[in-house]
Parts: C-alpha cells; sequence; structure tokens
C-alpha cells in the first residue's frame, strides 16, 4: 500500500520547470548625475508570465535620502494593478564620508508582455551623483 501511495503522489505531482535567465539586456551605469537608469528591451521585450529582477544602486555626494521606484513601457510598474514591481530588499545604506551609497532590488511576477520594444526605468527621488542598474528576466519561476 506504501508503495501504490508513493508512485500515486509521484504522478500526481506537477512537473517542476527548470528556471533559467531569458534575458539581461545591457546594463547601463551613469558616471555623472542622473535622476533615471534604463534599459531598452529591444524585439519581444519581456514575455507573459516571466519574473523581472531589477537591481539598482545611487550614490549621492551628501545624506543620501533618496529613493527609488521601478516601471516599465508595458504597464507594469508604478501606477499598474498587475504586477507592479514592489521592493524585494532595501534600500540598504552604505554610509561613506564622501559619497554615500544606496542600492535596491526591486521585481515584477507573472509580467505581462506588449508588442515591439519596452523600455523598464528605475527613478530616482532626486539626483544621484552616480547610479547604475540591472535588469534579469528569469523563466520558470513561481509567479505567485
Amino acid at each position: 500500500m506504501k508503495h501504490v501511495l508513493c508512485a500515486f503522489l509521484l504522478f500526481a505531482l506537477p512537473a517542476l520547470a527548470a528556471i533559467s535567465q531569458r534575458q539581461s539586456p545591457v546594463s547601463q551605469w551613469n558616471g555623472g548625475s542622473s535622476t533615471t537608469c534604463y534599459a531598452n528591451l529591444l524585439g519581444s521585450g519581456y514575455h507573459s508570465g516571466d519574473l523581472i529582477v531589477v537591481w539598482t544602486y545611487w550614490t549621492t555626494s551628501g545624506t543620501n535620502n533618496l529613493t527609488a521606484s521601478v516601471a516599465d513601457s508595458y504597464g507594469n510598474g508604478v501606477g499598474s494593478v498587475n504586477p507592479a514591481y514592489p521592493s524585494a530588499v532595501g534600500p540598504t545604506l552604505q554610509p561613506a564620508a564622501s559619497s554615500p551609497a544606496a542600492a535596491q532590488i526591486f521585481y515584477a511576477s507573472n509580467t505581462k508582455s506588449g508588442s515591439g520594444n519596452d523600455t523598464v526605468t528605475v527613478t530616482y527621488s532626486g539626483t544621484a551623483s552616480t547610479s547604475g542598474c540591472v535588469f534579469v528576466e528569469y523563466q520558470g519561476a513561481d509567479t505567485s
């Protein structure tokens, strides 16, 4: 009976999908003052149902009290209902003597796609002395 139950559970469980990186567009590094950081996704842009992870950092010349938000031209992000880009981690602050730094990770799960090019933009609440951002799309991740 134990073997029958084990076999039933094995065949009743859904197949586990492998998580893989679908794309990571060219990251942007701003050596000078900026209020945004972005990546242009050419062609198909994001795919429906994928997980998008955005890592960003910024420095300031004084007290680092900036915040960041993320949106894209397909409607994923700030002001949209499904999905939004909530913060997964941070902002984490690294107070340095000359240029305090901060970093933050955002994500969008179960993304909706569009046609043509897509631009993902990180917007800072003020002007960063330097900034950068990395965008990665994963397929096969749990979207809930």
